[in-house]
């Protein structure tokens, strides 16, 4: 059973785990900087292949990210790809800009419809000034402050 803690109470619901993924460090690693006030795709990205299509992907990530100019948003999508089909998911989540941050982000996928390879790519946007994704230029090897895994649920 899984379940969410809300200010209310607990709720628990009746799921099964059927898949986590988590990503080769490669997936992760490499830092994007941008001055575009328009999403852009970001090297942080990870595959999910369902098990069952009547399954519901659960993303749970936690970015470094970082904008030079004090009084500006960093936004964050996701875009997920599944053959040639390509869409927007979940929310778009913010932070206020000028400091090194973790930004995290929880996004539920609703009924996969399919059981194809699923990837999921984090996209950004924010201005003014410059916005980085990652904690450093050159961090091989390393997970660069950028984390992710994808689970299938199937309720």
């Amino acid at each position: 059973i899984m379940a969410i803690n809300f200010p209310e109470g607990t709720l628990d619901l009746p799921t099964k785990i059927l898949q986590v993924k988590f990503p080769d460090t490669n997936d992760v690693r490499h830092r994007t900087t941008t001055t575009s006030g328009s999403y852009v795709d970001t090297d942080v990205h990870i595959d999910i292949t369902p098990k069952s299509t009547t399954s519901t992907i659960l993303l749970i990530a936690s970015t470094s990210v970082h904008n030079s100019a004090s009084n500006s948003y960093i936004y964050h999508r996701w875009k997920r790809t599944v053959g040639s089909s390509v869409a927007y998911v979940g929310p778009d989540v913010a932070v206020h800009g000028g400091l090194w941050l973790m930004m995290p982000q929880v996004t539920g996928i609703g009924v996969v419809n399919n059981t194809d390879n699923h990837e999921f790519k984090l996209q950004h946007k924010g201005s003014p000034g410059t916005n980085y994704i990652g904690w450093s230029s050159n961090a091989p090897g390393t997970f660069n402050f950028n984390y992710i895994c994808a689970l299938e649920v199937e309720a």
